[in-house]
């Protein structure tokens, strides 16, 4: 995800009052969650959560019911994408 599509989304929770509390960052690569959070420490107050894969996703989500989620999308493991965000797309048609 580019920076600028991560700003637009932060945005428009903003944009519907919806503060930001506690964050998730899957994605299988070890070295891009390390990046992702030390990316974001520091310049709020977020939780942030960290997922390797989709089904350690699932579970975090249904434990902590993250505010937002940074997804890789390119992730071998699809369970995620199938569990989440294809009904997600599916309400905004």
């Amino acid at each position: 995800m580019e920076s600028s599509e991560v700003t637009a989304e932060v945005c428009s929770m903003a944009a519907i009052g919806r503060r930001i509390e506690d964050v998730l960052i899957v994605d299988d690569d070890d070295n891009i969650r390390m990046i992702v959070e030390m990316s974001l420490e520091g310049l709020s107050d977020w939780k942030l959560r960290q997922a390797r894969n989709g089904r350690e996703a699932l579970a975090r989500i249904e434990e902590l019911l993250p505010d937002l989620i940074l997804l890789d999308v390119m992730m071998y493991d699809v369970s995620i994408r199938q569990r989440f965000l294809n009904p997600l797309c599916n309400q905004h048609d």
